[in-house]
Formats: structure tokens, C-alpha cells, sequence
């Protein structure tokens, strides 16, 4: 993570993750598989808790996995 290299403000990532979730599309992605499976792990790792953005995220992930044959949503 930053925060063990560098200082970082836990506002600055509390906003990023609360952008994040209202950018998340009602069918649980956000704009590319791709990127879904990124900001899934970013916000996996950086909470505990599970959340239904999370849960609604690996959903449409699990769906869409099956049909893609791109190498990075394969090994998300």
C-alpha cells in the first residue's frame, strides 16, 4: 500500500472509495471488465468488510469471466 511508503490522508482514500462506489454501474461493473476487476481487488484489500459494492461487483464478474478470453479478468 501508499501509506507504507508515503504519508496518506485516510480522508483522501475515504473520498476515493466513496467515488468509487457511486461510479459503479447498476449491473455491478464499471466501464470494462477490466476495470471492474481492478477496483474489486483495490477495494477488497483495502476493507474487512464485506460489502454488497463488492458482492454486486464479484457477481457480475463470476457472469462475465465465463465469456471473455482476456487474460487479466481470467486471473482477477
Amino acid at each position: 500500500a501508499a501509506s507504507d511508503v508515503i504519508a496518506v490522508d485516510p480522508e483522501v482514500i475515504k473520498g476515493t472509495r466513496e467515488w468509487l462506489i457511486k461510479e459503479q454501474q447498476a449491473d455491478g461493473s464499471w466501464s470494462t471488465d477490466q476495470y471492474t476487476a481492478y477496483v474489486s481487488r483495490i477495494l477488497a484489500q483495502a476493507s474487512t468488510e464485506q460489502s454488497d459494492t463488492l458482492k454486486n461487483a464479484v457477481d457480475y464478474l463470476g457472469k462475465n469471466a465465463l465469456e471473455s478470453n482476456d487474460p487479466y479478468l481470467l486471473a482477477s
